[in-house]
């Protein structure tokens, strides 16, 4: 039974038909009585289709990194932690094709997986999944679920410390804007008061009004009478 891949250049990320749907980097076994179309790879056994996939993501490791932009965008303005910097638009692309790239809320790129990919991605071996570990901004819901099936099903020590680092720095990296967001709340005491409030406020306490119905001798009244 072949074995189907989609070709690299193919112009979109999948093909959906009424037979079949198949992302890029997957590997399905060919429906019976199918007949691929020029968009496909025809492997005779999934053996040669995993070797080809490896071969596409050591041929990726050898293309050169794009430029970093001689000034940060926009949203990366006052954000320096390393995190933040490894999901800039200009950073490599994963090895693993399935991953997803998404814009967080703050315009950071970050990487997702669908859970359907989690164990295609670890029953990789583990030099082909640390680079991706070391170097993408994976999302924190993402690296939990790969972390969780990591421990139960392979046990590799340093594949559960470089997930649980990610998911550590993800968490730190929440807590600092939430406190940003809570410090630009937050609004300095008496800010919104007039100005010259409390002056006028002093004046009138020292210069008390006559009480209604008394004259004195400053009343227009008073001065009339005692004119001569």
């Amino acid at each position: 039974m072949p074995f189907l891949i989609v070709k690299p250049d193919y112009p979109h990320a999948a093909i959906t038909n009424a037979r079949l749907n198949v992302r890029k980097g997957e590997i399905i076994e060919c429906p019976p009585d199918y007949m691929p179309s020029s968009s496909f790879l025809v492997f005779g056994s999934r053996a040669e289709a995993e070797k080809y996939l490896r071969s596409l993501h050591a041929a990726s490791q050898n293309l050169p990194e794009a430029t970093q932009p001689a000034t940060p965008p926009p949203a990366a303005e006052g954000r320096s932690r390393p995190s933040r910097e490894r999901g800039s638009p200009s950073s490599p692309p994963p090895l693993y094709p399935l991953f997803r790239r998404v814009s967080s809320i703050h315009g950071e790129t970050v990487y997702q997986l669908f859970s359907r990919d989690i164990h295609r991605f670890l029953s990789q071996p583990e030099p082909d999944i640390m680079p991706d570990l070391q170097r993408l901004n994976i999302h924190k819901n993402t690296a939990q679920r790969l972390l969780d099936y990591e421990e139960r099903h392979f046990h590799r020590p340093s594949i559960i410390q470089a997930l649980k680092a990610i998911i550590e720095r993800e968490e730190k990296a929440e807590s600092e804007d939430e406190e940003e967001e809570k410090e630009e709340e937050r609004k300095p005491a008496g800010e919104g008061e007039p100005r010259g409030s409390g002056e006028k406020t002093e004046k009138s306490e020292k210069q008390p009004k006559a009480p209604r119905g008394i004259t004195h001798s400053s009343s227009p009244g008073v001065r009339k009478l005692l004119q001569p």
